[in-house]
């Protein structure tokens, strides 16, 4: 063989490794936050929030967040008041979704508790952070919980989370759509359990199938 020969086996050049904590390089007027490592997120435009509808809304900024998405994550826009939408990527097409936003130190904020798109659209201001206000029950309830062994509940609506009812603190505010296993119930309230987490949400804002107590 030629000593001089060009000829030297290829060596591929290696794949940048990419940002993995994409949530910390968000633009300026977007602020995500309680996430955990595995989550990601960039900024989109109309385009990527692939909604006629809600572009003749008015989009002022939306966020795509993807990856190990954990309840409580909070996603905020700076100094634009407005309503927040939320297209949920558990669906296909994806739906639509109108989150509970409050203020919060100027910004307009949500919570999420899944991967999918947080839209902000032209609107009032939303009120200052608070819990979500609910119903209380005219009936009198039973101080011990009623266990429940065949049990789904599915949100209707974006609710409290609670650590107990019927004013326990609140965990976060969900509006989660899927049947969701319920094992008591009390003051109106069911137990469920979302990924690591349980909770109380509103007997009020749920639809129910099986044996879901009186």
């Amino acid at each position: 063989m030629d000593a001089d020969s060009d000829d030297e086996p290829y060596v591929p050049k290696p794949t940048p490794t990419p940002i993995h904590d994409t949530l910390n390089h968000l633009p300026p007027g977007i602020q995500v936050s309680n996430w955990h490592d595995g989550a990601q997120g960039q900024q989109v435009d109309h385009i990527g929030v692939g909604r006629a509808d809600l572009v003749a809304r008015g989009i002022l900024n939306a966020v795509d967040v993807w990856g190990y998405i954990t309840p409580g994550i909070e996603v905020c826009f700076a100094q634009q008041p407005g309503r927040i939408v939320f297209l949920d990527d558990a669906y296909m097409p994806r739906q639509l979704f109108d989150l509970s936003a409050y203020q919060r130190d100027g910004m307009t904020c949500a919570t999420i508790d899944r991967a999918g798109t947080v839209v902000l659209l032209r609107g009032d201001s939303p009120p200052p952070i608070q819990p979500v206000a609910e119903p209380q029950s005219s009936q009198p309830e039973p101080s011990q919980p009623q266990i429940l062994s065949d049990c789904e509940v599915w949100l209707w609506e974006t609710v409290n989370f609670r650590e107990s009812p019927p004013d326990g603190p609140v965990i976060i505010v969900t509006g989660l759509r899927e049947w969701l296993p319920a094992s008591e119930k009390q003051h109106g309230y069911f137990k469920v359990r979302r990924w690591a987490t349980e909770g109380w949400i509103s007997g009020d804002y749920v639809y129910t199938r099986g044996d879901c107590g009186d």
